[in-house]
């Protein structure tokens, strides 16, 4: 084993082999907080908290929510991401739609947007609508 790690280490340092860099991601990890934010385009954010309140302007790439009690509205979200429980996600649109969470709410607002691409709720109890506009 030790001779195995060294090897690898050594592999590692020499710069033969690299690891896979990590997706940059803008984080709140935040409880109760209120979050304003304007996305750059195609921008990756993520919330990691609690009962925070957050607002998302332009149009965001990817949205990773992994929490509880959040409450999140956005014009655009590419792909959302929902690994946690009792949050509430809505926006114009969503490109992507992917859920592990359980009893969480999802919605998008956009007329011309009958449903997103993909869709998978792996999830429990969750609630996956589109509203009609003025609700």
């Amino acid at each position: 084993m030790k001779v195995r790690f060294l090897l690898c280490s050594s592999i590692l340092a020499a710069g033969l082999l690299s690891l896979p860099a990590a997706a940059s991601e803008r984080v709140w990890n935040q409880v109760s907080s209120r979050i304003d934010y304007t996305c750059k385009a195609g921008e990756a954010i993520a919330i990691e908290g609690v009962g925070n309140i957050a607002t998302f302007s332009g149009n965001c790439g990817s949205l990773r929510v992994e929490g509880a009690g959040n409450v999140i509205r956005g014009q655009g979200i590419d792909h959302l991401l929902v690994d946690g429980s009792n949050n509430q996600v809505e926006a114009a649109r969503f490109i992507d739609i992917d859920i592990e969470g359980t009893n969480n709410r999802i919605a998008w607002m956009d007329a011309k947007a009958a449903s997103p691409k993909t869709l998978r709720n792996d999830g429990t109890g969750n609630l996956i609508q589109r509203l009609k506009p003025g609700k």
